[in-house]
């Protein structure tokens, strides 16, 4: 995914974070949430150009996580998911 590659950031993340907020477990290539997982991981400059990015990401992540814990999430592999929140955790500590 290009935006794990940080490849073209300007374009795709709104793209992405307009798709996550339709749908949270969107997937990329590989499987559900990794469309998530990759906006996460953005690098923290990414966040500090973009402020709104992080608060519209953190807001998906929270609906995700909700859904998540309540079960509604069929298709979510348990060890992704782990690895997911740690992402998130990660995520929460380059708050512009």
């Amino acid at each position: 995914m290009a935006i794990g590659q940080e490849m073209s950031v300007e374009i795709l993340v709104p793209i992405a974070l307009r798709r996550l907020a339709a749908s949270p477990e969107t997937h990329g290539d590989f499987y559900p949430g990794d469309v998530l997982m990759s906006v996460l991981r953005l690098a923290q400059e990414g966040w500090v150009r973009h402020p709104d990015w992080w608060v519209e990401a953190k807001s998906i992540a929270d609906r995700f996580f909700t859904a998540a814990e309540a079960g509604q999430l069929e298709d979510m592999d348990s060890e992704f998911l782990s690895e997911l929140k740690v992402d998130f955790l990660e995520f929460l500590g380059k708050r512009p």
